[in-house]
């Protein structure tokens, strides 16, 4: 495929609203490397011009390097919106019960004795709820816009050419 077919191809699978990674290794993948949103570069044998152009460079040619660390990123991003869920349920209304006494010019509705039997009975609570189960059978992502779609799972990993095997 020719240098001006990649990038054509990568501005037209945009302009369809699509996510576009890229991966090359040589002076010809650049243009389509620097135009895609996530241009990754070959480097142990690619070229310099490859490596400027990219995001992203695997040294080592993998690309189950990528995989993994794309693994590793979603379980990441999971992990992050789970604790900043917890954190606004339970401690941001504590607080603001708290607060809202204390600017009213009440006395404190929570003493530090009630905050510390109340997070003793929450959080095991909340963290046998927002685990995950073990048994949980492994869901398809086929017909959705994407990898990216399959963020909110903890891993993905390609299946077959048309479907994303989430679990």
């Amino acid at each position: 495929m020719r240098p001006e077919h990649r990038l054509r191809l990568v501005r037209r699978l945009e302009a369809a609203g699509e996510r576009v990674g890229m991966t090359g290794d040589g002076v010809n993948d650049a243009p389509a490397l620097r135009a895609a949103q996530v241009g990754v570069a070959l480097g142990g044998r690619g070229t310099d011009v490859a490596r400027e152009a990219a995001d992203l460079v695997l040294t080592d040619d993998r690309l189950e390097t990528l995989v993994k660390g794309v693994r590793a990123g979603r379980r990441i991003f999971a992990n992050l919106q789970h604790a900043v869920t917890y954190i606004a349920a339970i401690h941001v209304p504590t607080a603001g019960v708290t607060l809202l006494a204390a600017f009213a010019g009440l006395p404190p509705l929570l003493l530090p004795i009630h905050i510390a039997c109340v997070e003793l009975l929450i959080d095991p609570a909340c963290t046998r709820s927002c685990s995950r189960p073990k048994n949980l059978p492994q869901t398809s992502c086929a017909g959705r816009r994407g990898a990216a779609d399959c963020s909110t799972h903890h891993s993905c990993s390609r299946a077959s050419p048309r479907a994303w095997s989430c679990c």
